[in-house]
Formats: structure tokens, sequence, C-alpha cells
């Protein structure tokens, strides 16, 4: 499956989350999972005149948690988990859409949007693990319980995170009438 790499002005690409070196572009070019929020917004697009869900089953969620770098490749991710997950996944991006769409046109975030990451956020369930590989110290997160909902709050997490260090009034949507796809802009007139 490949997915769009629209995040910063004049990046506008595909990648296939199916290649490690790709994916690994896509992360170096977007900063990693601090543009997971665009990204997943990003995974509807127009073709041909009709939306396209690019998430349109468990696989493609999977793929492009990999892609995005917002789930490590070395995590084991039950089929379970990313059937659950897709519905909230799905509802999420449009509420992610609203707040991009209005953070884009210099508004603020709809209170919507921030309640509904904020009950993500609060349904969390991460611990971070110390250790130690090839003489380097590593710290990472880990989902427990591993759920569908946790899942989504990865997706809360990186968008709060956005927020927090990003500039808001930098988000663009682009601007082809027919285009759906936002990015964040870092040029200098930005």
């Amino acid at each position: 499956m490949k997915f769009p790499a629209a995040r910063e002005a004049g990046a506008a690409a595909t990648v296939d989350a199916k290649d490690p070196d790709a994916a690994k572009a896509l992360q170096q070019i977007a900063g990693g999972p601090l543009y997971g929020a665009i990204d997943l917004v990003n995974t509807e697009l127009v073709q041909s005149g009709k939306r396209v869900d690019l998430l349109a089953g468990p696989d493609d969620l999977r793929d492009w948690l990999l892609a995005s770098g917002l789930l490590p490749r070395t995590d084991r991710l039950p089929s379970r988990v990313v059937k659950e997950a897709l519905p909230c996944m799905r509802e999420y991006r449009g509420h992610l859409r609203t707040g991009l769409e209005a953070l884009s046109q210099g508004g603020d975030l709809p209170p919507a949007v921030r309640n509904l990451t904020n009950r993500l956020l609060a349904a969390h369930p991460q611990t971070l693990r110390l250790t130690r590989k090839v003489g380097r110290w590593r710290l990472s997160r880990e989902l427990r319980p591993l759920s569908g909902e946790a899942l989504c709050a990865l997706l809360a997490l990186s968008f709060a995170e956005f927020l927090a260090k990003a500039e808001p009034g930098r988000i663009r949507r682009c601007q082809n009438a027919d285009c759906i796809l936002f990015f964040y802009d870092i040029s200098k007139s930005g």
C-alpha cells in the first residue's frame, strides 16, 4: 500500500509501506510520528473525483502504522487489535480533519476535537521500558494492554505533541479545489 507523504511545503510524494527504506525516508521527511495526525487525515484522498479511503481494511492500517513510525517495526500487533482499531481510527480521522481545517483557516481547535483527543489520551496505556541493546541504552514506549483504543491513543498523543510543538498557523490545505490533503508549511514565509 502506498500512502501520501504530503507534510511539508513542496514535499508531496507517496511511500510504499512495505519498503523499509521508503518507510524510513517517510519518517525523515515528516520528522517521524510528530506528523501522525496529518498523515492519518491524508489517508483519505480524492482520485478521479471520488474520495478514496487508503485504510480500506486492517492490513492497510497495520501498514500505515508501521510506515508512519507511530508503531515500531519490532512491535507485534495482533490482528484482533488492528481490526478493533480501524473504526476508531476512521472516526478520529474525521475529527482530526475538522480540527486541521479549522486551524488551517486561522481558527481554533474545535472543542469536540480537543475533548475526543483528551478522552483518548486518558485511555493511553503507555509504559516506558529501559533496555540495553548492542551496548546502548534505549527508552521505549510499550502499550499495555494492547487494544484498538490504545492504537487510537497513539494518534491522540501524536496530535497533542504536534500541537504543543508546532505552529498551528503553518497548517495548510492544498489549494486545488479537489484536493483534501493537508501539510505543515516549513518555508520561511510559512
